[in-house]
């Protein structure tokens, strides 16, 4: 599950593990494992008037029990620690950023007691884009909806209308390098991975460059560019 607002989004994944119906005074003992992903740019201006894009990226790794997530105080406490590890822009973006992951985490931790799963997995990624990469409009947008509660799942996927496969097979490979200003990103903004120079990467035509993978899994689910929402051809379009 995946949110916008402004230059921000937040995406929700989250899968259960282990076998069904673990007897119920062991259920709020079940661990919930939590990989928070960050993603934030700052922009430096220089003397000359030109600027420079300069990203950074973090990951941190959380552990909580199931009833820390059953219950709304301990959950909002929870989540407030989770967000501390993280640099906000701002105090309506920041509590944007737990409204949507307290009732995420509470939705898929009262499914995963009901079913009496013995371990939940969740990965919150957040990514923070240069004010100018940034929609104009601050507006909440939902572009995913997991099609089960097993994780990601297929459904409609992010933006929901998937680009064509003939304009996925057609986006240039390159080979990643450090010089000049050809390549703006040193992140791939899907999976947070950092390029290796020398390793072939995707550009789009809005030239904002991912792991092959990785943009062709979010090709299949959506036409927008993950970075600046640029619209690829779909086969209604072609």
């Amino acid at each position: 599950m995946a949110f916008l607002l402004g230059n921000t989004a937040i995406y929700l994944l989250a899968s259960f593990k282990g076998n069904r119906n673990l007897e119920a005074d062991l259920r709020p003992l079940a661990p919930v494992d939590v990989e928070l992903r960050f993603s934030g740019y700052d922009e430096l201006h220089h003397e000359d008037g030109s600027r420079t894009v300069v990203s950074e990226t973090q990951s941190s790794a959380f552990r909580f029990s199931l009833g820390q997530f059953l219950a709304f105080p301990s959950l909002e406490e929870v989540v407030s620690h989770m967000l501390s590890a993280t640099r906000s822009p701002d105090p309506r973006i920041l509590e944007f950023w737990k409204e949507k992951i307290v009732a995420f985490a509470s939705l898929k931790a009262q499914l995963a007691f009901d079913a009496g799963r013995e371990r939940i997995e969740m990965v919150v990624m957040i990514h923070v884009y240069p004010t100018a990469w940034g929609s104009a409009e601050e507006v909440t947008t939902e572009v995913l909806t997991p099609s089960s509660d097993e994780g990601i799942g297929g459904g409609g996927g992010f933006g929901r209308v998937p680009a064509s496969l003939a304009s996925i097979e057609k986006l240039e490979k390159v080979i990643c390098n450090s010089v000049g200003d050809e390549f703006k990103e040193h992140v791939c903004v899907i999976c947070l991975e950092e390029f290796d120079i020398g390793m072939e990467v995707t550009r789009m035509p809005c030239m904002h460059v991912f792991h092959g993978d990785c943009l062709a899994r979010w090709l299949e689910r959506s036409h927008l560019c993950p970075f600046c929402r640029y619209e690829m051809p779909t086969l209604s379009r072609e």
